[in-house]
This record gives C-alpha cells, sequence and structure tokens, in this order.
C-alpha cells in the first residue's frame, strides 16, 4: 500500500506538468482530470485486488486509447518528451 501512496503523491506532482503542457487541448485536460480524480480517490487497498490492472499506468493508456487515436498519443508523447529535454 506504500507503493500506491508513493505513485499517488507522484502522480500529484506529474498532474501539474501534464496540466501545463495541455494548457491548450481541453479535451485532453479534460481526461487528465478524470483520471487524477480517480486515481486519488482510489482505495488503497485495490491493490491487493486481483482484478486490477498490472500498474497505474495500465489504466492511463487503457481510457486514453478509449478517446485518443494511439497516432496521437504517441505524438502527444514525443511532443511532451521533446519538451523536457529542453
Amino acid at each position: 500500500m506504500g507503493e500506491d501512496y508513493a505513485f499517488k503523491s507522484a502522480a500529484a506532482h506529474a498532474f501539474v506538468g501534464y496540466r501545463n503542457e495541455m494548457n491548450d487541448d481541453n479535451e485532453m485536460i479534460k481526461l487528465l482530470r478524470e483520471y487524477a480524480a480517480k486515481n486519488f480517490g482510489a482505495n488503497p487497498i485495490r491493490v491487493l485486488s486481483k482484478n486490477e490492472a498490472a500498474s497505474p499506468l495500465h489504466n492511463i493508456f487503457d481510457r486514453l486509447l478509449d478517446k485518443v487515436s494511439p497516432d496521437k498519443l504517441i505524438d502527444i508523447l514525443k511532443d511532451y518528451i521533446e519538451k523536457s529535454k529542453k
């Protein structure tokens, strides 16, 4: 459960960075907010459940791929990586 709380802490920091990067993409900001609300409100005991995804990253990609094409997601990630290198 400690890992879950550590993930939530890291996700909170990442949320701010992602939000700043997506400032002109309302659809992605909405998805980010939905994910953050779900993630931060999730019961840590769920980690012990066998019905949950292997990691929170699986949930992120599953939800994003339901809303955004894989090509657009790749472009967003590439842009983010390039901007973070500067």
